[in-house]
């Protein structure tokens, strides 16, 4: 006894052509944000890594990192620029940043990117404000920008434009989805 098999075929009720599977010419491809949040993170990483250099520099070239338990000393202690708690806000919103950032990039949508891009600029306003501090006393020397001071708020703002480069991206492939749906 032989078994005879059917080639599969796909069932075609309507005799209809077959639809082409490539884009057509005059839609752009679907991108995704991802590349740029892997930035991003690069980013605040390197932000991070800047905290432990020294951001403030006095006048016998001693420098301070935004950690530092010495720039809560005389009047600058609670909770303003220049003060190692604020240095410890810089690190919170960077880990806040980079868990979001994580969360995006496993399910890169608009609204995670917009969240992303929300915590950016906070870490942003707060990193800068950190780096034009003045965290000298009052019988001691005048302190400036260092450095670290530099790298941070450079990485801070490279991470910003990654957030923003990242929403981009993620507004327009679901924008050109949603056009792909409707027509």
């Amino acid at each position: 006894m032989h078994t005879w098999v059917m080639p599969r075929q796909a069932l075609d009720l309507f005799n209809d052509p077959p639809w082409p599977t490539e884009l057509p010419a005059d839609q752009p491809a679907v991108r995704t944000p991802r590349p740029w949040l892997v930035i991003l993170l690069a980013l605040v990483v390197v932000l991070v890594s800047s905290l432990w250099l020294s951001w403030f520099i006095g006048g016998e070239g001693s420098g301070l990192s935004p950690l530092s338990n010495l720039l809560d000393r005389g009047w600058n202690t609670g909770w303003s620029p220049g003060t190692q708690n604020w240095g410890l806000i810089i690190l919170g919103l960077a880990a806040v940043v980079s868990v979001v950032g994580a969360l995006a990039i496993r399910s890169p949508t608009v609204r995670a990117t917009a969240v992303l891009l929300l915590s950016t600029t906070v870490l942003l306003v707060v990193t800068l404000l950190e780096t034009s501090s003045d965290p000298s006393f009052a019988p001691g020397p005048y302190f400036h920008a260092d450095r670290g001071a530099w790298v941070g708020s450079v990485a801070v703002v490279l991470a910003w434009v990654a957030a923003m480069r990242a929403l981009r991206v993620a507004t327009r492939s679901r924008l050109s989805s949603e056009w792909s749906r409707s027509s």
